[in-house]
Order: structure tokens, then C-alpha cells, then sequence
């Protein structure tokens, strides 16, 4: 443990080693987390910061990665309620009221230019 004098503050630096062994002993201790730090000279929020830092490290090492498997599904064909139907050889299109009319120009457009009769 080292420690940092300032005119207004004493400040410890702890190793990682020592803030382990100290929130294991907190964790032991039968006392509540105030009384744990007060008797240890330790800022009981810096104590807290310290498990929270724990948490997250465990956090880290913790996750992973579960693949799961989906089942191939097929979508299935939207349904308009209203339109107006149109027969294209073997092809029946039901066109919605609210379809662009130069899209519908460009669809039949293409169907006539690939023979789909």
C-alpha cells in the first residue's frame, strides 16, 4: 500500500491484490459495509466503487456466446383486400388500390419485354 500525503488529504493506493482480499473479508465480516469501512480507515464509497468494478470485471469474463439455431421460415404472401386482379398467362397479379401507377407501367413493361405469357 502506498500512500499520497496532500495539504488537504491522505490518499491510499491499493493493489488489486488488497482491494480482492478486502471485499472478501467485507463479504465475511458479519458487520454491515459502514462499520466494515470505518474500522478499516477505507472510504466506504471507494469500497463500493471497488465492487462494482469486481462485478463488471466478472461481467467480462462471464459472457458468452450461445449459438442458436432458427428454423428456415417462409414468409408468407401478404394479402390485399382490395385491388384490381390482372391475368398474365398462367400469372394472376392482384394489383392494390394504392399502387404507384409508373410502377405498375414498369412492372407489365418488364413481363411483356420476358415473353411470361
Amino acid at each position: 500500500m502506498e500512500t499520497i500525503t496532500r495539504v488537504e488529504r491522505t490518499y491510499r493506493i491499493y493493489s488489486k491484490e488488497e482491494k480482492l482480499q478486502l471485499l472478501a473479508e467485507c463479504k465475511t465480516c458479519g458487520t454491515t459495509i459502514k462499520r466494515f469501512c470505518e474500522n478499516r480507515g477505507i472510504n466506504r464509497f471507494t469500497l463500493n466503487n471497488w465492487k462494482l468494478m469486481e462485478k463488471r470485471e466478472k461481467a467480462k469474463t462471464q459472457s458468452v456466446f450461445i449459438p442458436v439455431a432458427m428454423p428456415e421460415m417462409t414468409p408468407e404472401p401478404t394479402r390485399i383486400s382490395s385491388g384490381i386482379p390482372l391475368r398474365i398467362g398462367a400469372y394472376q397479379i392482384l394489383v392494390p388500390d394504392d399502387f404507384q401507377s409508373s410502377t405498375l407501367k414498369r412492372l407489365l413493361h418488364l413481363l411483356e419485354t420476358r415473353n411470361v405469357h
